[in-house]
């Protein structure tokens, strides 16, 4: 199943400032979201999301039927911290 993707704000801002190489790391690891969404970790914290290991980076984000919503995208030692 392919997902449709959708950006939270923060996301996109975030990527946004990102070095132009880890952009295009993070392009990759969402378009294997698309096709592996439900196989990525379940986070610990209460809610519905899921984490996909980027590198060093971390996207969070929720499953909603068809659709993929990336909440966060950020550095392993920031994204867990709330």
């Amino acid at each position: 199943m392919t997902y449709d993707v959708k950006w939270n704000r923060k996301a996109k801002k975030t990527l946004d400032k990102l070095h132009p190489s880890i952009q295009q790391r993070i392009w990759t690891g969402v378009d294997r979201l698309k096709e592996e969404a439900k196989r990525m970790k379940k986070m610990s914290r209460p809610g519905e999301e899921y984490c996909a290991r980027v590198g060093d980076y971390r996207i969070i984000f929720e499953v909603a039927e068809d659709t993929i919503v990336i909440q966060e995208i950020g550095h392993r030692r920031e994204v867990y911290k709330d």
